[in-house]
């Protein structure tokens, strides 16, 4: 719903259009938690209380801590977990982007030009918290 666009005051809204896929809702169910470039801890709590109403919680992996299939495989995960996958943006050298991801692979960019990401920085899953 937002593209990126920084020197408008505009900060995109990717990360929300993939938890809004993940969750299987439409964007406008799901804040944008990015909307005004908070610092991470201040998105993290702004994430962590709207998953709190799926009783979920955002696991973030970073990409050179393991390789996604071989965890799963290792972990013997069997068929498919659609994640997030982040990481460098195409379109914005040195600004994160997030696209929706199956088994480690990019399956779906919410960004119209559909370029992907130069760069995998980390994994993260929607976890269900226990109780």
């Amino acid at each position: 719903m937002f593209p990126h666009d920084p020197d408008n005051g505009v900060y995109g809204d990717c990360f929300r259009a993939v938890i809004a896929s993940l969750l299987n809702c439409e964007i406008d169910q799901v804040p944008h938690f990015m909307f005004d470039n908070p610092d991470r801890d201040t998105y993290n709590i702004r994430l962590q209380r709207f998953l709190d109403s799926f009783n979920l919680f955002y696991l973030e992996i970073l990409s050179n801590a393991w390789e996604f299939e071989e965890w799963k495989k290792n972990s013997h995960i069997e068929g498919d977990i659609y994640h997030v996958i982040s990481g460098e943006s195409p379109r914005f050298p040195g600004v994160g982007h997030s696209v929706v991801g199956c088994n480690g692979k990019i399956v779906h960019d919410p960004h119209p030009a559909k370029t992907g990401l130069l760069s995998i920085e980390s994994y993260g899953m929607l976890v269900r918290k226990n109780g």
